[in-house]
């Protein structure tokens, strides 16, 4: 198991400086180590690659780290403290203009399941006082107007500018879906188009479930 664990520097955006950096050892916990092991901006290391990273530590840098963390972290906690410092004037202002309604609403947006909000927000919708209502909480630059394109692989319209229709997802086709067996009593589908498996029973685990989709991306 490797010992030794580098924190790699950000910048001020919070993206890895170091993304990408490769740390081999021929020592055994080296070699067991992927020649890449970045995982949440950390890179695992064994105890000589440590040892030759901690003697090119450049210490003006470890200093600028430090400042700008400190500095971000400042900034974070001002931003807050301003966001919670607006919120509060807003909801001291609702108080007066209409007082108890945010209290109900809030009650209500939690007390109703997401169906039952969307069913009353769709009859909202049949009325003109209702509309006007609707369009003020969901203006065009929260709720475009629809720009629909076509995608040529999964033959679904879409648009863009709303998250949930970005991704491009393909189920396997069952014509390139193969049924595979371990003995008689446990099987599995293989999809000889992507390579995956899907429909593994959980309790199996000599085959790692890829999931329903056989493709996830951009639509074209």
């Amino acid at each position: 198991r490797a010992i030794g664990k580098l924190v790699m520097d950000v910048d001020d955006r919070g993206t890895p400086v170091g993304a990408g950096l490769k740390v081999t050892c021929s020592c055994p916990d080296g070699q067991r180590q992927p020649a890449a092991a970045l995982s949440e901006n950390n890179i695992i290391v064994c105890k000589h690659g440590a040892a030759a990273l901690e003697s090119v530590l450049d210490l003006e840098a470890i200093a600028r780290y430090e400042s700008n963390r400190s500095r971000m972290l400042q900034q974070a906690r001002e931003e807050a403290a301003r966001r919670r410092e607006r919120e509060e004037r807003a909801k001291e202002e609702q108080d007066r203009e209409i007082p108890g309604e945010r209290s109900r609403i809030e009650y209500g947006l939690d007390a109703f399941t997401e169906s039952e909000i969307e069913k009353h927000l769709k009859e909202a919708c049949k009325t003109v006082d209702g509309l006007r209502a609707l369009a003020t909480v969901f203006p065009a630059f929260v709720m475009p107007v629809p720009r629909p394109q076509f995608c040529v692989r999964c033959k679904e319209n879409y648009d863009d500018r709303y998250q949930d229709q970005t991704i491009c997802r393909m189920r396997h086709p069952d014509e390139f879906c193969t049924e595979m067996w371990d003995t008689s009593k446990i099987s599995w589908q293989h999809c000889n188009r992507c390579d995956g498996d899907f429909d593994v029973p959980d309790f199996y685990r000599k085959v790692s479930d890829d999931g329903e989709w056989c493709f996830v991306g951009k639509h074209t």
